[in-house]
């Protein structure tokens, strides 16, 4: 079991701020590493796994309320 937090529901954006798509599960692969799972906004590459190294924390403004994202 892992206590570091897992973020689902987060947002996941670009560099460039375009939006990726929502995480929607975290979990611990066989191999010892975190993996996040992520619903895109594409219809052609609908979910995509990414190692949670690759993802770094950040916050954006949307909706005139600051939001937590990757």
């Amino acid at each position: 079991m892992s206590f570091i937090p897992m973020p689902e529901g987060k947002r996941v954006y670009t560099k460039d701020g375009i939006l990726i798509g929502e995480i929607v599960r975290a979990y611990i692969s066989e191999f010892g590493v975190h993996v996040a799972k992520i619903k895109t906004v594409f219809e052609e590459f609908p979910e995509c796994e990414v190692i949670m190294t690759q993802l770094k924390p950040t916050r954006i403004m949307r909706e005139g309320k600051q939001e937590e994202a990757f």
